[in-house]
């Protein structure tokens, strides 16, 4: 490969690699239906430098990091029902057993794109997906810095703990869009059914940064909420956050990644200033943050 095509394709994961890249308040002048997204530009990119991540990251580009969670740790995660984890970059830089030609990282491509023996084998990952892992391979591999908790054991207001600000937990049995908030919807039902997800994009909305899994976040139908979704086509989604401050997106829908989000309640809104290629929104967005995230989605 060409070095400029390398940096070409390098520039491309640094503008898109991040799980999570900041957010803002932005008073709307047309009222809690308005309103537009503000880009106010990228706070944090993957780096392509061979420098070793800081402690606690994985060591691969965020947008990579994501698709990895998502497709590959039901089987591959840190403590793997297969033979090998898929967790961090050492992972996939190593020789593959079966090839040693090749990387791990070049045949987990190959096995992506494989239409007798796919993998993940509970359905093929999407082509946007595909893409964003490709253009990672075919630039060489360039190192990012995801996975290491941004302020676990730390909130908004200095306190060394999280916080359940609603006092509620969730503690019914009943199954459907307001059960297990905070926790991701997507990564679990892959893991714990053979239907694969029930959502396209799903996670939960809270009133401060760091509050626990199962805690109720912002009550939505007490006080109108709602995120915005508009995908790489244009196609505006309106999803209502639900009492226990859950949204989702049913997975009947077809979702052209990357997408752009942000919350909007009480005439403001918060906005994602980069583009996401995951729906599964609590998997970056956990009580401590993970993959550049700064912990739970905020209401604005």
């Amino acid at each position: 490969m060409r070095a400029s095509s390398s940096l070409s394709l390098c520039a491309l994961l640094g503008a898109i690699g991040a799980c999570y890249v900041g957010a803002e308040d932005l008073p709307s002048a047309h009222g809690p239906g308005g309103g537009s997204a503000h880009d106010a530009g990228p706070a944090g990119s993957s780096d392509a430098a061979a420098s070793a991540p800081p402690p606690g990251a994985t060591g691969l580009p965020c947008d990579v990091d994501a698709i990895v969670r998502s497709r590959c740790h039901a089987c591959h995660g840190p403590t793997p029902t297969a033979p090998m984890s898929l967790v961090a970059y050492d992972d996939f830089a190593k020789p593959s057993a079966r090839d040693p030609k090749v990387n791990v990282a070049a045949r987990a491509l190959a096995r992506m794109t494989d239409g007798q023996s796919p993998m993940p084998p509970t359905g093929a990952a999407p082509s946007s997906e595909v893409a964003v892992f490709r253009g990672w391979v075919e630039a060489g591999l360039p190192r990012g810095a995801c996975g290491a908790d941004a302020g676990a054991g730390s909130t908004e207001a200095g306190s060394t703990a999280p916080q359940c600000t609603s006092g509620v937990y969730w503690q019914s049995g009943k199954k459907g869009s307001s059960m297990q908030p905070g926790r991701a919807c997507i990564d679990c039902h892959s893991r714990t059914t053979d239907k694969g997800p029930i959502v396209a994009i799903g996670g939960t909305v809270y009133p401060s940064l760091h509050e626990p899994d199962t805690c109720f976040g912002v009550d939505g139908a007490a006080t109108p909420a709602r995120v915005e979704i508009t995908d790489a086509q244009g196609r505006v989604f309106s999803l209502p956050v639900g009492p226990t401050g859950n949204f989702s997106l049913d997975a009947r829908n077809a979702i052209a990644m990357p997408f752009r989000a942000k919350v909007i309640a009480g005439g403001k809104e918060r906005a994602m200033t980069q583009a996401q290629s995951t729906g599964d929104c609590n998997s970056c967005h956990t009580v401590g943050g993970a993959n550049g995230a700064p912990g739970r989605i905020l209401a604005p």
